[in-house]
């Protein structure tokens, strides 16, 4: 008996640990497709920013700043990018965008911005069909409400993320669904 109660408690030890590390989330929306789709479960990286900031091309899991709400978008934009979006066409620090990972492979919207320190600039991979940095509601995500980082999908297996964002940029500085899992949390995208 005492050895039934000490490996229960070394696993409930070992889940609360755990927990303080990774969450488990389900996408809820279309505004990532086609990288991720509804019913997709992910593991989120909570650790991921203790030591590094986020980078351009992260796929993020971030609480939104008006309502709260879990939002899943990508990293496009870092504090001193200048991002313009004009004619379908984005560009970061005057790097036109890789937007072959997209739904559409055009992104709508004008913008002309350097992005704040401390802020992100989010982007759905679904650009016609995401409220994300582009919409006031959203704007650019404070750095704290980023939960963590996604960096793998436990459901469907075998698909994985894509990171190719921009080309390489030589010496540019930077100028200025289903039910989840009752320890889950739903990641909801606006569309």
């Amino acid at each position: 008996m005492n050895r039934i109660i000490r490996n229960l408690t070394i696993l409930a030890s070992a889940a609360l640990v755990a927990r303080h590390f990774f969450q488990v989330t389900r996408v809820s929306g279309n505004s990532m497709f086609p990288e991720l789709h509804p019913d997709d479960r992910l593991l989120i990286d909570k650790t991921a920013y203790e030591k590094n900031d986020p980078e351009r091309g992260d796929v993020v899991v971030f609480s939104e700043p008006n309502t709260g709400r879990m939002m899943i978008k990508r990293i496009i934009g870092v504090p001193g990018d200048h991002i313009v979006i004009r004619n379908g066409e984005l560009k970061v620090n005057g790097v036109t965008g890789n937007d072959d990972y997209t739904a559409d492979g055009a992104t709508d919207g004008n913008v002309d911005m350097v992005i704040p320190e401390g802020r992100y600039f989010v982007l759905g991979d679904n650009r016609l069909h995401s409220k994300d940095s582009r919409a006031a509601m959203v704007g650019c995500v404070p750095g704290n409400s980023i939960m963590g980082k996604v960096n793998i999908r436990l459901y469907p297996p075998g698909r994985v993320f894509s990171r190719n964002v921009l080309p390489e940029e030589e010496d540019k500085e930077p100028q200025e669904a289903a039910p989840a899992p009752a320890s889950a949390v739903t990641a909801e995208e606006q569309e």
